[in-house]
């Protein structure tokens, strides 16, 4: 079987030549500066793609504490796959899940104060002291 139809033969040269145009690692590094760039910036579903990318092993050196700390930025901009991933990384360091932060269940006992009692300031005072309690203060 020959291969020498002009579409093919111009195909091939085409992407000949886009390859040595790219730079080395092409759209791979190109994607992996848009999103470090963008972590950077505070955006947090890129912070949870580059801590992805860091747990992986995508495109840069394999780093657990990289991972976490971008994860960690991500959930505390409330990005609940962040919050996730970090349970997901804690249970298989551990054994055992984080379970919700101590802000996480204080705003969860507010909440339910606002609808069940809006203008009683102890339900508030006890959602506050369980926290503290929980935060070790």
């Amino acid at each position: 079987m020959r291969f020498n139809h002009p579409v093919f033969v111009v195909s091939l040269v085409v992407l000949g030549l886009l390859s040595l145009a790219m730079p080395e690692g092409g759209y791979a590094d190109d994607h992996l500066n848009a999103v470090r760039k963008a972590a950077e910036q505070g955006d947090a579903k890129a912070q949870f793609e580059l801590g992805k990318l860091f747990k992986n092993g995508q495109g840069v050196p394999m780093d657990q504490n990289e991972a976490i700390k971008w994860y960690r930025k991500a959930a505390a901009q409330g990005l609940t796959p962040a919050k996730e991933a970090l349970d997901a990384l804690n249970r298989q360091s551990t054994g055992k899940s984080a379970g919700p932060s101590c802000g996480d269940k204080a705003h969860t006992c507010l909440v339910a104060c606002d609808k069940t009692k809006p203008k009683d300031s102890d339900c508030k005072s006890q959602c506050y002291q369980a926290k503290f309690t929980c935060e070790g203060r």
